[in-house]
């Protein structure tokens, strides 16, 4: 600025130069009552929720990453996927688990041993992993919000981020706008309003390595959500999402209904809802 500010260029025709310092402003399409960003579960204060920073290191990533890309994906509309032990089915939220696919590949067998690294969350049996969906993002894909169909998966639902980060949001709605409305992605993803009357809305950042469990109350009663950005606001810091982002989601396939303290919430309970609702 000092050498150039004020002072006429030769090589443009001799026009003076005006230099001032540029601004990072924000951008447009962040409303203004964004909800802010956690970087660790504990910042966020639902119960269940649980993150591990590099839970593999980058040489490992990168195995998984060359691994998956060894074998072939499925097409989505926005995204590719794979399935392992058993195929999740889009169209009715759910797995058949009379359709074993096999065994669980030997390249995420070293995951498997480090979700022991987690609390203590009691019997270590319903830690027992039967199940794998593999998730490739391209920038400026999310997901829809949802909560994992409770009748599909077990309590602990382990979620490994690759390649890229995003932020993941939470919403929990109240019981009175949960009975009263349908539970579709389209009309959740509709209200991105904050916290508001009818719904809590929290926000965490999944940086690449990362290891999320949702379990308990995080599991059962908060919908998840991965915006569809392409930058992600994280603090004061804009966060450019990668080329990629690979998510390895380990359940484990549930055998029977499900009787968990979230009723409102659980198809396995929603006929005994339902009947007391009417009467």
């Amino acid at each position: 600025m000092d050498a150039l500010d004020g002072r006429p260029c030769p090589r443009l025709g001799g026009r003076v130069l005006h230099i001032r310092p540029s601004k990072i402003l924000r951008p447009s399409w962040f409303p203004e009552d964004s909800v802010s960003v956690a970087r660790t579960a504990s910042e966020l204060g639902i119960d269940g929720l649980y993150m591990l920073h590099e839970f593999v290191t980058t040489e490992e990533e990168k195995e998984l990453l060359e691994a998956v890309d060894g074998r072939p994906w499925k097409s989505l509309s926005k995204r590719r996927v794979q399935h392992y032990g058993y195929e999740f089915l889009y169209n009715i939220r759910n797995v058949d688990s009379r359709q074993f696919l096999g065994e669980l590949p030997s390249f995420v067998y070293p995951i498997l041993k480090k979700i022991s690294l987690f609390p203590d969350l009691g019997n270590s049996e319903r830690k027992i992993i039967n199940q794998l969906t593999v998730n490739e993002y391209p920038p400026g894909v999310g997901l829809s919000p949802h909560i994992d169909t409770h009748s599909a998966f077990d309590e602990y639902i382990f979620s490994l981020s690759l390649a890229g980060p995003c932020i993941m949001e939470f919403r929990k709605y109240s019981k009175g706008t949960w009975r009263s409305m349908s539970a579709t992605s389209s009309n959740l993803e509709a209200e991105n309003s904050g916290n508001d009357s009818n719904h809590i809305k929290k926000a965490i950042f999944l940086p690449p390595r990362s290891m999320l469990l949702m379990s308990g109350e995080a599991r059962y009663a908060w919908h998840h959500y991965i915006p569809h950005h392409k930058v992600d606001k994280v603090g004061d810091d804009l966060i450019q999402r990668a080329q990629r982002r690979v998510s390895f989601t380990f359940p484990k396939v549930r055998t029977g209904p499900c009787y968990c303290e979230f009723p409102q919430y659980c198809d396995s309970q929603k006929e005994v809802i339902n009947m007391v609702v009417e009467r």
